[in-house]
């Protein structure tokens, strides 16, 4: 287990090493694994990060083209169309692996679409009303923000889209549609109120007052239309509740870990699971 040694506050962190902050760091995703999966799948995914999924990084990619543009020829490379069949395509293929090194490989249909649904974001009539035009040239103080802080005593960590002048953003893909019933259905399927309120507490615990909470939500099917949605207050109030119960189990976890060489189960003894009340519809 990693030993805190980061004061409370902001730091100028790229996503690697944000990502390298291991246990006892607690983050949105984390708290949202270990209620899922359990606490050992945190721990499993720490020690061996997944390699990303075609979606994730189409996700990264756009969230790097629309927040710090200028590190995407960094971070990410294009891959060449070759035939890896042939000795010149297996050639080819090798040549560009030692060329791409450690960035993220895009293929030419996941850039092209990186960029369309980039575009949709920027030039919304939302966007250019409301987001500084020094996001182009000057985004550090705005954009991709990361937060250490302690809640009840518990070591937390929370990298923020965006968040300037009262105003939190976060950025999301979708494959539904954009209507309000949807959407709503989206925030709650996936977790993203409970993620919204993490980070909410990260900025306000590290004193950086924060004002309107929105999600800016773009399809990730052509023509990748956007929509902006602000959060409700009395949402993200029980949003909060949710964190507190799952903080307060990570807390034990990380206690039992000092005293323990191994993390504590997850569940423990054997549950009921009751038929729903749909179920008997299913039958008939």
């Amino acid at each position: 287990m990693s030993t805190v040694t980061m004061k409370q506050g902001e730091y100028l962190l790229d996503e690697t090493s944000y990502h390298a902050l291991g246990l006892p760091y607690a983050s949105s995703h984390r708290l949202k694994t270990m209620a899922n999966a359990g606490i050992e799948q945190v721990w499993h995914d720490i020690e061996y990060p997944p390699s990303p999924s075609p979606a994730m990084a189409l996700g990264s990619a756009l969230h790097c083209l629309v927040l710090d543009r200028d590190s995407f020829n960094r971070d990410y490379i294009v891959a060449p169309k070759v035939d890896r069949r042939t000795k010149a395509g297996k050639q080819e293929w090798e040549d560009f692996q030692v060329v791409a090194g450690k960035r993220t490989v895009l293929t030419e249909d996941q850039h092209a679409t990186a960029k369309w649904m980039a575009g949709s974001i920027i030039n919304h009539h939302w966007w250019e009303d409301t987001i500084p035009s020094q996001i182009e040239t000057n985004p550090r103080n705005m954009t991709e923000r990361s937060f250490i802080f302690k809640h009840r005593e518990i070591p937390c960590k929370a990298r923020i889209d965006y968040l300037h002048d009262g105003l939190l953003l976060d950025i999301k893909t979708t494959s539904g549609d954009l209507s309000i019933n949807s959407l709503t259905r989206t925030m709650a399927n996936y977790g993203y109120a409970e993620q919204l309120a993490f980070y909410l507490l990260a900025a306000t615990t590290c004193g950086v007052p924060v004002n309107r909470v929105v999600v800016g939500f773009v399809r990730n099917v052509a023509p990748h239309n956007v929509r902006f949605v602000e959060i409700d207050p009395e949402w993200l109030t029980a949003a909060t509740g949710v964190i507190e119960g799952r903080l307060n189990e990570w807390g034990a976890h990380m206690n039992h870990l000092q005293t323990h060489n191994h993390l504590q189960d997850s569940f423990v003894g054997c549950d009921d699971l009751e038929m729903p009340a749909w179920y008997g519809n299913v039958l008939g």
